[in-house]
């Protein structure tokens, strides 16, 4: 078992907008972001995740991971800052671009707790 942490919703994608909201990133502020896409990774594929340049030239550093075969849901990003100025992200802005890999073999499909996208965990989890 693992301690569940919490997290605050700060800011959201309106898909009716017509202007959507804009976040100011001040240096050395971290966020969870969750992707506008979601992704079905079928059986025999993993999806890799990469920071696009233009948050880097801005001096962000976006920590990614793998979607694992079998993974469904929204994807979750972390976000900081490390630059010496702030930064204005507009919410749906483009921050990744994925890199997908196929198996020659099925693999086991992902069954973790954090299937769907889910951002946060309150009590005690499970590990799977």
């Amino acid at each position: 078992m693992r301690s569940g942490f919490e997290t605050e919703l700060v800011m959201k994608f309106d898909e009716a907008a017509v202007r959507q909201e804009r976040l100011v990133i001040k240096p050395g502020e971290y966020f969870l972001v969750k992707t506008v896409e979601s992704v079905t990774m079928p059986a025999d594929v993993l999806g890799d995740f990469r920071p696009r340049s233009s948050l880097f030239r801005a001096g962000l550093v976006l920590l990614t991971s793998v979607a694992p075969s079998g993974y469904e849901g929204g994807l979750i990003f972390g976000l900081y800052n490390a630059g010496p100025l702030p930064v204005t992200l507009q919410m749906g802005a483009r921050i990744a671009a994925a890199v997908f890999y196929r198996a020659e073999k099925e693999g086991v499909a992902y069954r973790g707790q954090n299937q769907g996208g889910r951002v946060t965990a309150s009590g005690t989890e499970r590990q799977v």
